[in-house]
């Protein structure tokens, strides 16, 4: 460092005057020995400064865990509409196909016996559209359902097939 310099900040620092403390003007820090709590300089949180934070802070941990319960709740709700939804789609697409559409009802459970079905088929009324029509119409209904938290769940698929009447 540049020696000049160094020698006129020593020289500043002493011409400096710095205010002269009392023991009672220092400030806590620099004191040695306890607190003394009949002056009021005691630093700290009350028992019931602590009690309320706790309380706060079990409060809003308690919330958080049910709006977490409530996301998996609701993760697994979906899980299950969408498996319902993909088993319905299969038993319509077995019935649509099969070479000759019977009406009646048929039901069952799925292989893992989660899911209830059900697939009606009646006839479709074509009276509207005339007598002497080529074809004939059926309603396909499918019902799938499981048992939910407090209700059975359930997804419905319906569709119109036509089939060519015989002559």
């Amino acid at each position: 460092m540049n020696r000049s310099f160094d020698i006129r900040y020593h020289i500043f620092l002493r011409k400096m005057s710095l205010p002269r403390y009392t023991s009672d003007a220092l400030p806590r820090m620099a004191r040695a020995g306890p607190a003394n709590p009949l002056r009021g300089d005691v630093t700290g949180f009350t028992l019931l400064e602590v009690m309320v934070a706790i309380a706060i802070l079990g409060i809003g941990l308690l919330v958080i865990i049910q709006l977490f319960s409530e996301g998996l709740r609701s993760v697994s709700s979906s899980d299950n509409y969408t498996m319902a939804a993909m088993y319905a789609k299969e038993r319509m697409t077995e019935t649509l196909t099969l070479p000759e559409l019977t009406t009646g009802i048929t039901q069952g459970t799925s292989d893992d016996n989660k899911f209830k079905w059900r697939v009606e088929v009646a006839p479709h009324p074509t009276d509207a559209l005339g007598n002497n029509l080529p074809f004939s119409a059926y309603k396909v209904k499918v019902d799938v359902t499981w048992p939910g938290r407090l209700t059975e769940k359930g997804v419905i698929l319906e569709t119109l097939k036509t089939v060519v009447s015989k002559q």
